[in-house]
């Protein structure tokens, strides 16, 4: 088949508006990340998504310790969150978190801590059940390292011992304030970017509401995760929970936590 030497011109003009429109997308990413589009591939799969001022993320502006950045999720009023992944643009682990809710929110809070290899934006994405992504984020400024740098278990001959370890509460919230769930979990967190310190991370959480022992949320973390980590949530009406968490390499914790009378 022949191909003409010059495009009809309404084809170019097609053309013209598809390039502009591509670079218009790129362009419009308000951190200005060089490596948003990849991310955007690979987090969202090519779903249509937005920025958008309900989901916040909040970090130090300068990370004094990047293998332990303090990272608080907080998502309002976005109908029918169906999960939420906190991602870290230029991370060699982008993945940090992805939380999967067993019943209809609209809103979420959720902090731990991340590991940072270098200043990058980090992200906070929250699909609702029409298919959008809803997009949030801000810099963080790092010296570098975070995730490369080897666990402290690493070197500790005697962490294998205290593995899996596990303790938390449930702080009552007065009135109008949500519950809060704290708890932490002995464990490294590797990646296995050292010479002669294999992968392993904690891979999968389930936390599941008691008495009735129904699953109210799913949580799905990576080696961005930092060491011995600490994961908060706030929850309305649960008198206790029961969680159940395995690593990459199918060790196990467990534990229950009944709420009190105080707010942390």
């Amino acid at each position: 088949m022949e191909v003409p030497d010059r495009l009809p011109g309404f084809v170019a003009a097609l053309v013209i508006a598809c390039i502009l429109c591509e670079a218009d997308a790129v362009a419009s990413d308000p951190l200005d990340s060089p490596g948003w589009r990849i991310v955007a591939e690979q987090v969202l799969a090519g779903a249509p998504y937005r920025f958008d001022d309900r989901v916040s993320v909040h970090v130090p502006a300068v990370a004094e310790d990047p293998t332990r950045v303090p990272l608080h999720v907080q998502v309002t009023d976005i109908p029918g969150i169906q999960r939420i992944v906190v991602a870290a643009d230029l991370n060699p682990i982008t993945r940090a978190v992805t939380l999967l809710p067993e019943h209809r929110l609209d809103r979420v809070s959720f902090g731990t801590q991340i590991k940072v290899e270098q200043a990058t934006p980090v992200r906070a994405a929250v699909l609702d059940d029409d298919g959008l992504w809803h997009v949030g984020g801000t810099w963080v400024s790092a010296a570098g390292g975070g995730c490369s740098a080897p666990s402290l278990a690493s070197v500790d001959p005697s962490w294998s011992e205290r593995l899996g370890e596990a303790g938390g509460r449930i702080f009552r919230g007065s009135k109008g304030v949500p519950d809060r769930l704290k708890f932490s979990v002995v464990h490294p967190m590797d990646a296995g970017f050292v010479s002669g310190v294999p992968r392993l991370y904690i891979q999968e959480t389930s936390i599941h509401a008691i008495p009735d022992g129904k699953r109210v949320m799913r949580m799905l973390t990576t080696a961005a995760v930092s060491e011995n980590p600490v994961f908060a949530f706030d929850f309305t009406g649960i008198e206790g929970v029961a969680i159940q968490g395995r690593d990459n390499n199918g060790n196990r914790f467990a534990l229950r936590v009944a709420a009190t009378k105080t707010v942390p």
